[in-house]
């Protein structure tokens, strides 16, 4: 997972949360019509459900490049060689 990677994912995360205060922010104003807050339920709806498909999508795709070796970001960087045991890994160590 690369810089772009991350970067896209943030990005849709931010879409995400934005799509859901706006839904939220639409059904709670008291001003908007009840009548205009059911027909702009369907789009509000349907970008919700685009946005967070989205976000999942690009999540997996994230996590399966992972699990398949790809660089991980320098915090997360994890040997897979397993833990050393005997003697000899205990001189290294010291």
């Amino acid at each position: 997972m690369n810089k772009t990677d991350r970067a896209e994912l943030a990005k849709w995360r931010r879409t995400a949360i934005f799509v859901t205060v706006l839904g939220i922010a639409l059904f709670a104003a008291p001003w908007v019509p009840k009548n205009y807050k059911y027909m702009l339920a369907i789009p509000i709806y349907a970008m919700f459900f685009y946005v967070y498909y989205k976000y999942i999508c690009i999540k997996k795709s994230c996590r399966r490049a992972v699990s398949n070796g790809d660089k991980l970001p320098v915090n997360q960087e994890v040997k897979k060689t397993g833990h050393r045991s005997g003697k000899a890994s205990n001189k290294r160590d010291r």
